[in-house]
C-alpha cells in the first residue's frame, strides 16, 4: 500500500508514535506467556474437560497474540537492534508456533509492497479459491470455519514444515538457512526435555492440540477480517479498522491487530501505539469519512464484520458488476 499522510496529521507526532518502547513491548511477550502457563497449571491442578476446552480457546488465543509480536518482529517494531528483535520474536512467539521470523519477513513485506494484487502472496494464494470470496452465505462461512477446526492444524503443519525444509536447503550464506537450523535445533531440544522431565503429556495437551485446532480458527478469522468484504476501491479501504469489545480483542486481535488500516498506512508505528494513531487521524476528514470501519467481529450491530461477510445486498451487487462485465466481454 503507497504511503498516505492525512493533511491533519503532523509528520512529527508520526515520528514521536514510531519511537519504540522496549520494555513495554517486551512485557507483551511475558503477559502472553504468564497467561498460557498459569492456565495450563490451573487446568492441570483441576482438570475437568469443560475447563480445558476453555483453557485450550484461552491459550489457542495466546499462541495467535505470540504470532502478531512476530509480525511487529516482521516489521522491526520489538528493539533496536535487529539482531535482538528476530532472536527474541523466535525464541518466545515464532518457533513455539513453528515459524521463523525472517523467513515470515520476506513474504510479509511483499504483502505491504503490493497489497490486494497478484504480485501480493497472500492475495494470489487465497483470491481465487471459492471458501475466500466474500460475501458467502451465513452456511457457508460456518462450514468453512467448522473445517478450519479439522484441517487447520494440518494446514500449518504442512505450511511450516514446507517453509523450514526449503529453507533447510538454501547456501549456508542464506539468512534463512541459519534461521531454520535454529529452528530444528529448537524443535529437537523442546521434545528432547518434554521427554526427559516427563512433561511430554503437557506439552501435547497444553501446547500442540491448541496449536493445532483453535489457533487455527482464530487465525483464519482474523486474517479474513482483515483484507475481504471491503470494496478495495481506494487507499483508505483495502483493508478495515475494527473498534469492538475487550474479549473480542482478547481473542481475535490482540495486541491492536485490530488497527490494520492504521498499520498499512503507517507501518513504522509499533501496535501499542496504533489507537492513538487512529484518533490523531479521526481529525482528518478524508480518513474519519472513507475508512472501513468496523464496531465487532460478531456481536449482533449493524457495523459488525459477520454482516460485511454474509452482506445479501452486497452479493446481488457482486453478481450485477459480474454479470455486466460478462456482457460486455460477450
Amino acid at each position: 500500500m503507497r504511503s498516505y499522510q492525512a493533511s491533519s496529521l503532523d509528520v512529527t507526532k508520526v515520528k514521536i508514535l514510531s519511537v519504540l518502547r522496549e520494555r513495554k513491548g517486551l512485557l507483551y511477550f511475558i503477559t502472553d506467556w504468564l497467561v498460557i502457563l498459569s492456565c495450563s497449571l490451573i487446568c492441570e491442578h483441576f482438570f475437568s474437560w469443560p475447563l480445558y476446552l476453555i483453557t485450550a480457546l484461552i491459550i489457542a488465543s495466546r499462541q495467535h497474540a505470540l504470532l502478531v509480536l512476530v509480525h511487529d518482529a516482521a516489521h522491526y517494531r520489538i528493539t533496536s537492534s535487529k539482531t535482538m528483535n528476530d532472536l527474541t520474536a523466535n525464541f518466545f512467539a515464532g518457533f513455539p508456533c513453528f515459524i521463523g521470523t525472517h523467513s515470515y519477513r520476506l513474504h510479509h513485506l511483499q504483502h505491504h509492497q503490493h497489497l490486494n494484487t497478484e504480485l501480493d502472496p497472500d492475495w494470489a494464494r487465497k483470491i481465487h479459491q471459492p471458501e475466500w470470496q466474500f460475501p458467502m452465505p451465513k452456511r457457508m462461512l460456518a462450514r468453512i470455519l467448522f473445517q478450519q477446526v479439522l484441517i487447520g492444524g494440518y494446514e500449518w503443519v504442512v505450511l511450516t514444515s514446507t517453509m523450514l525444509l526449503k529453507n533447510l536447503h538454501l547456501s549456508a550464506k542464506d539468512p534463512r538457512k541459519k534461521e531454520g537450523l535454529l529452528l530444528a535445533t529448537y524443535f529437537m531440544a523442546m521434545f528432547g526435555l518434554a521427554i526427559y522431565f516427563n512433561l511430554f503429556h503437557q506439552l501435547i495437551f497444553y501446547w500442540l492440540i491448541p496449536l493445532l485446532t483453535l489457533f487455527p480458527l482464530i487465525q483464519r478469522i482474523r486474517s479474513i477480517s482483515e483484507h475481504f468484504a471491503v470494496d478495495r476501491d481506494r487507499i483508505l479501504n483495502r483493508t478495515r479498522n475494527i473498534s469492538t469489545t475487550w474479549i473480542e480483542r482478547f481473542f481475535f486481535s490482540p495486541h491492536s491487530v485490530n488497527w490494520h488500516l492504521v498499520h498499512h498506512l503507517y507501518p513504522s508505528v509499533p501496535h501499542y501505539n496504533l489507537e492513538e494513531l487512529h484518533q490523531q487521524l479521526m481529525t482528518d476528514q478524508q480518513y474519519a469519512k472513507n475508512q472501513h470501519l468496523n464496531h465487532s467481529y460478531f456481536l449482533p450491530v449493524r457495523g459488525s464484520v459477520l454482516k460485511d461477510l454474509i452482506s445479501t445486498k452486497q452479493r446481488e451487487k457482486n453478481y450485477s458488476n459480474n454479470s455486466t462485465e460478462n456482457s460486455r466481454s460477450a
